[in-house]
């Protein structure tokens, strides 16, 4: 018996592979319909979600604990399986979004006695609120607004991720455009989406409105429209939280605009890694009695005491230098606590 050269390899690889194709071939036939002719007219003969995801459930398990270690040699076979089991997950999102979208239609809560679909949705998932709530608005946007991304997201081109950008871009857009320009923009959108990662695609998805605009001063002024409201709205989520433990640590949370993050940030670099040779007297330097790297020089500088210790700071100018960085953090964080009577940040 001839066997053809790497097409029994790896077993398990073609096995893994040939059932993500027969899982595509399921979601696929969730919306399958056949037409009789004339006597009969016509007949749906649609797959029942129920039965499809049975088959799929099925079709998982067959797989058993394929693929197995062998298979990672096959690095281009590996990269082709690993895509399409993405594109497959992406599929799945979209059946789920539809399914909630469809809940909605139905008023399945309200029925059910929750007040809504994401309230419903996160008691199904057992998922947080204010992640069931986002993807229920998602749902109802791809069916209702974004035809074209919907589609998308069910032939697993584009992400759920990248169609929660597209459908934010799509709501920043100005009053006035006509559906074409909307569609037009959104088609834009679902193209970048297939070669950009979410947060890229976020970032150009601010000057989306250049595809139907012409006047670049116009997209100029709407990309700063769009700049300012997200700081608005980072500035109204600002919040800090601390909790002490009772063990000797205080642990905490917050969350900042992305300057104040940056600030807070260097300031807190700066302090947790001063710069070397302050903290200790030995090196290179030290032994042929120059001054080590980073020391200042007379008149606030910190050397070796007659004890052969180094302050672990510059000097005066060092210490102060820390503590003005130490205030800048409290000016960033006290506004967070104390809106009302907290002075405006330095910045």
């Amino acid at each position: 018996m001839t066997r053809v050269r790497g097409a029994c390899r790896w077993p398990g690889l073609l096995f893994l592979v040939s059932n993500i194709s027969a899982i595509h071939q399921g979601v696929k036939a969730m919306t399958a319909t056949t037409v009789e002719p004339a006597t009969g007219g016509v007949v749906p003969e649609r797959l029942t979600v129920a039965a499809a995801l049975a088959q799929l459930h099925a079709t998982l398990d067959a797989l058993g604990d394929q693929p197995d270690a062998t298979v990672v040699a096959e690095a281009d076979a590996v990269g082709r399986a690993v895509s399409e089991v993405e594109r497959l997950s992406r599929r799945v999102a979209s059946l789920r979004l539809r399914l909630v979208a469809c809940a909605n239609r139905s008023q399945v809560a309200r029925r059910s006695g929750y007040s809504t679909t994401g309230a419903w949705l996160a008691q199904q998932t057992n998922s947080t609120g204010g992640a069931a709530t986002r993807e229920a608005d998602l749902a109802e946007t791809l069916e209702s607004v974004l035809p074209a991304t919907g589609q998308a997201l069910a032939e697993g081109a584009v992400s759920p991720e990248h169609a929660a950008v597209i459908a934010w871009a799509i709501k920043q857009l100005p009053e006035g455009l006509t559906a074409e320009q909307v569609a037009r923009v959104e088609a834009s959108l679902v193209g970048e989406a297939a070669r950009m990662s979410p947060a890229r695609l976020r970032g150009a998805a601010r000057r989306a409105l250049a595809v139907v605009e012409p006047d670049q001063q116009a997209v100029d002024e709407h990309e700063d429209q769009v700049l300012r409201g997200e700081e608005t709205s980072a500035l109204g989520r600002c919040r800090l939280s601390m909790h002490d433990n009772r063990d000797g640590t205080v642990s905490g949370s917050f969350v900042l605009p992305r300057l104040a993050g940056d600030i807070l940030r260097k300031a807190v670099q700066q302090l947790a890694a001063p710069r070397r040779g302050n903290t200790t007297g030995t090196g290179a330097a030290s032994a042929t009695g120059a001054p080590a790297s980073g020391t200042a020089s007379a008149g606030g500088a910190a050397g070796p005491d007659a004890a052969g210790r180094r302050d672990s700071w510059v000097g005066w100018t060092g210490r102060t230098g820390t503590a003005w960085r130490w205030w800048n953090c409290w000016s960033i964080c006290r506004p967070i606590g104390c809106p009302a009577r907290s002075p405006r940040p330095w910045w």
